[in-house]
């Protein structure tokens, strides 16, 4: 019997469907990965299943859960459906890290005893023991992330539901939260609906891949069968093994790992890609030297940092949460005063440039894109041509906070290219953004540089990073450390570097895009098949 039964589900916020006749199941202790372009419905899906956290809008159709239906399931079995969202900052209630673990215990009228027995386990499980005493306002976003995820597994869910949890966590972060829900599955049981635009780490662990596009699910199954059977792949964010099987026409299963996609590869020859980064810089026109920065006492964030930026240059900068990306884009956004040590733009200090800075100079991209919507409206946002430019026209007279998060994402990146600033400085341009728009900010991106125009990204998605930068450089230890041009700098690491990279570095060690894999093994033609 399943565990979640979805039938012929059809939902409107307004005159606009956005979930056309939706069907699909989930059984008990399956694993099932939920994927498509931005504002496929997708969000919308999952915070149905949930009626405390539901939109609101006409709603037709089925949904059993638990054999219930869902409107008929009573708080204590409500309990039972976890759900963790994309931003732990929204999710976290409380002050201190052990109040939140028990502050879903003590609403659920758990005995003492019981809360401190359960937060305890909690804690063990989760690796939480270290920081238990701190400030949540401290942790690091992998640190929030975890905790809104032990907070939910106090009430002892037999379903969890998550909206893109790894959107905001580095790399190495997003693979262990990643392994941690595989756990949970496997080792208690736990079904899991997650929704994922990063399928490199979450493929491997599915039983079921659901595709969206539109409001419907166009297509679900096991993900290697899925994927093979894909009309448009390149509207989702298929791993970096998938896509190099389906670029060399692949038959059968598809590889979902990077193993996978190596053992795929290795029938191809070896060769070496001719590949050649000369980047000519021009002028500097961001100059830091010595920087010293600390939120508090002893706790310093940069230490003597080092940097030299120049026009028209694209920098990419990658590391850990915490390690100080967004805190250096802040402190070049002059936000914050440096303790000690020089920032110059364009040869004057940011202060210096009094309000003419945020006019003319810079325009800055949150993490959190919601935090520059000032109107009611999208179409209020921006004006008629950078509405056009970010596909925003048809959700003009939408407000801001009623769009997907992709949507959002473009609204934000559309206030401030609709600025025309010499400096971007962009936290996270990326996220939420589905394979299609990522591929188009890479054109503007590239189309602002050639106009002279100096771009700052602070960024997880290294594949990303490998296709734009000029130069990349990992924020570490409170400098700015082995700056190179991209493939120099991709290819001398060993976590921090592309899928590609990984499963081709035997054969073709430069390659850092699965264009650039599917390019050298054709050229370097296919070995026989036993090999």
């Amino acid at each position: 019997m399943a565990l979640v039964a979805v039938k012929n589900l059809s939902f409107h916020y307004d005159d606009k469907p956005a979930l056309k006749d939706v069907s699909f199941s989930l059984r008990e202790g399956e694993f099932a990965v939920l994927t498509g372009p931005s504002g496929s419905g997708k969000s919308t899906l999952l915070r149905i299943l949930k009626k405390e956290v539901a939109p609101k809008g006409r709603l037709a159709g089925e949904i059993l859960i638990f054999n219930r239906p869902r409107e008929e399931l009573s708080p204590r079995l409500s309990a039972e459906i976890g759900y963790v969202m994309q931003k732990p900052e929204n999710q976290i209630v409380t002050a201190r890290v052990y109040h939140e673990l028990a502050f879903g215990l003590e609403n659920l009228g758990f005995p003492k005893e019981k809360i401190e027995s359960r937060i305890g386990e909690l804690a063990s499980f989760f690796g939480i023991a270290s920081w238990f005493r701190k400030d949540t306002a401290e942790l690091s976003g992998g640190e929030k992330q975890m905790l809104a995820l032990a907070s939910v597994m106090a009430a002892g869910p037999r379903l969890l539901l998550l909206d893109e949890p790894t959107a905001e966590l580095d790399p190495i972060a997003s693979e262990q939260f990643v392994a941690l829900l595989g756990r949970l599955n496997q080792e208690l049981g736990i079904t899991i609906l997650l929704v994922e635009q990063r399928l490199d780490s979450v493929l491997k662990l599915a039983d079921k891949l659901l595709v969206m596009a539109a409001g419907e699910i166009i297509v679900q199954g096991k993900p290697e069968e899925v994927l093979p059977r894909l009309e448009n792949p390149e509207r989702v964010a298929l791993p970096s093994a998938a896509k190099i099987f389906l670029g060399l026409k692949g038959s059968g299963p598809s590889p979902l790992t990077v193993r996978e996609g190596a053992e795929f590869l290795n029938k191809y020859s070896p060769g070496i890609g001719e590949f050649s980064e000369k980047i000519e810089f021009g002028q500097r026109v961001l100059k830091i030297r010595n920087l010293w920065f600390a939120y508090e006492k002893h706790s310093e964030v940069f230490r003597g940092a080092d940097l030299d930026v120049h026009e028209g240059e694209i920098l990419t900068l990658v590391g850990g949460n915490g390690s100080g990306k967004t805190t250096l884009l802040k402190l070049l956004a002059g936000f914050y005063p440096p303790l000690q040590g020089k920032i110059k733009v364009f040869g004057k200090s940011p202060k210096a440039h009094g309000n003419a800075y945020y006019k003319e100079i810079i325009a800055y991209l949150p993490q959190n894109p919601q935090d520059l919507f000032l109107e009611e409206t999208v179409g209020k946002e921006v004006d008629g041509e950078t509405l056009r430019e970010f596909a925003l026209e048809e959700l003009a007279e939408r407000h801001p906070y009623d769009l997907s998060g992709g949507e959002q994402q473009r609204l934000a990146l559309a206030k401030v290219f609709g600025k025309k600033a010499r400096l971007l400085l962009l936290d996270e341009p990326t996220k939420a953004l589905d394979p299609q728009w990522k591929g188009k900010l890479l054109g503007i991106l590239k189309a602002r540089k050639a106009a002279g125009v100096t771009i700052v990204i602070a960024t997880h998605d290294l594949d990303f990073a490998a296709r734009v930068g000029d130069r990349s450089g990992l924020v570490f230890d409170g400098r700015i450390q082995s700056l190179a041009p991209p493939r120099a700098f991709f290819t001398e690491n060993t976590f921090y570097t592309t899928a590609a990279n990984r499963i081709a570095r035997r054969l073709y060690p430069e390659a850092l895009t699965e264009e650039e894999v599917i390019e050298l093994a054709k050229k370097y033609g296919e070995r026989d098949e036993e090999n």
